[in-house]
């Protein structure tokens, strides 16, 4: 009986080419991958480019646009970048000879055929000898290092330092780097090692652990690569439960240590980061599981709101709105360190306080997908007043928009990719004129 019809299906581009190289039943197998990778990097004993029409693909020929496959990549900057920026001094550099033949040397095919001659020591430096003098001008600020993962610089582990004339500084072979960054030649920054998942503090200019990472003590909230410019915490963990934290300064020097056992005990929890630490949110469950508490705590550790023991003024606030504190059921719902906004109540109402200027901002409305927004530096809360009135607040000035600026105002917060958000917005604020609640 004649065999059925079949396919191969690769799924990565190396095993494309194995597969091609290793097909034997057949003379005229054919595949497809980048020129880049076939050439340079995955090499199929056995195999040949074919050409098209005749031509070749080689660099030349693909340079002159004779090979007819190809896939250009741009390198482009703002129309009106200054001359004296980093971006345009690249984009400059690139575009020159020097720039065509580090491009080229690397197996790539640049627009120009230099004539620069790159041994491969100037190529472990990016190649940035001049013909006959070395390059002048600086890319990044004084002072700075630019930090690569060493996966994406010829084949070092670890990271690898750059000046700021793109030579190489230095190789940190036990490190980790996730994505490149602009690196001062001192400071604290957050790292990994490359035989370790969790996150440390690490010395720049010392070239040593700070507070190193392990299974149990390990950075919260900040990503790899970020630097210290304000008190950073770590966790201390058993087994899969969080029982302390240790609260340190921009410095690295240790203020303060919370011991998490005595709250209950802690499950998960939530840091605020932006340019600096806003605070973190930690909850507490019981036998079961369950949520039975939340407490915010500022970046220094201390106490902001606690669920099992809520100030006088917040509670004094919240009868206001018809809720009752001291009820058992009441816990933190949410946090947004953004607009330093909590909401706070039980499944049939819950408030929306703003931590920092300790007042409430009104109900949430379960109606809408979202009681905040978010648009640049704007930052928009919706929520219902005592009487049950919508109404919209800019959070940067605590700004009462009034109902007839909620429309516009949200519709600009959300653009055009909120349309679903949108639609249910109007339906709620529909809602709202023709059946009030």
């Amino acid at each position: 009986m004649t065999r059925p019809p079949s396919e191969w299906v690769a799924s990565e581009m190396g095993e494309l080419i194995e597969k091609v190289a290793a097909y034997d039943n057949s003379a005229d197998a054919m595949g497809y991958s980048v020129y880049y990778y076939a050439r340079n990097m995955k090499k199929g004993d056995g195999l040949q480019f074919l050409q098209v029409n005749g031509v070749e693909p080689n660099s030349d020929t693909i340079r002159s646009g004779d090979y007819p496959y190809t896939n250009p990549f741009y390198i482009a900057i703002r129309a009106d970048e200054p001359k004296d920026s980093p971006a345009y001094q690249i984009y400059q550099w690139v575009l020159s000879m020097n720039g065509q033949a580090l491009v080229n040397e690397l197996g790539y095919v640049a627009n120009e055929k230099s004539d620069v001659k790159i041994s491969s020591e100037d190529l472990k430096k990016i190649g940035l000898e001049e013909k006959n003098d070395t390059v002048s001008g600086k890319y990044f600020p004084d002072h700075t290092l630019l930090a690569l993962p060493g996966s994406t610089y010829g084949d070092h582990s670890g990271i690898v330092l750059l000046n700021e004339q793109f030579q190489q500084e230095k190789v940190l072979s036990d490190l980790e780097l996730t994505n490149p960054i602009y690196m001062p030649s001192e400071g604290l920054i957050a790292l990994r090692k490359s035989t370790g998942e969790n996150t440390g503090i690490y010395d720049i200019k010392e070239q040593k652990w700070v507070v190193e990472a392990s299974e149990e003590h390990f950075l919260k909230g900040m990503e790899n690569g970020k630097l210290v410019k304000d008190n950073f915490v770590f966790a201390k963990a058993k087994g899969e439960d969080l029982v302390g934290y240790e609260i340190y300064d921009v410095s690295g020097k240790l203020k303060k240590t919370i011991d998490l056992n005595q709250y209950g005990h802690a499950k998960w929890d939530i840091f605020g980061y932006g340019e600096k630490m806003n605070g973190f949110l930690t909850d507490f469950v019981d036998d079961k599981n369950d949520l039975v508490r939340a407490i915010l705590f500022d970046k220094d550790g201390e106490i902001l709101i606690d669920s099992k023991s809520f100030d006088d003024q917040m509670i004094q606030m919240a009868k206001e709105y018809e809720l009752d504190l001291h009820a058992g059921n009441i816990m933190i719902k949410e946090w947004n360190p953004g607009t330093d906004t909590v909401v706070i109540g039980n499944d049939d109402k819950k408030i929306i306080y703003h931590v920092g200027q300790k007042k409430i901002l009104g109900l949430v409305d379960d109606h809408l997908p979202s009681n905040e927004f978010e648009k640049g530096e704007k930052h928009y809360i919706l929520g219902r007043d005592k009487d049950g009135t919508l109404h919209c607040l800019m959070q940067r000035e605590i700004q009462h928009l009034g109902n007839q600026a909620i429309l516009i105002n949200f519709l600009m917060a959300m653009g055009w990719c909120g349309k679903r958000r949108i639609v249910f917005l109007l339906c709620s604020m529909l809602a709202t004129i023709l059946v009030p609640i």
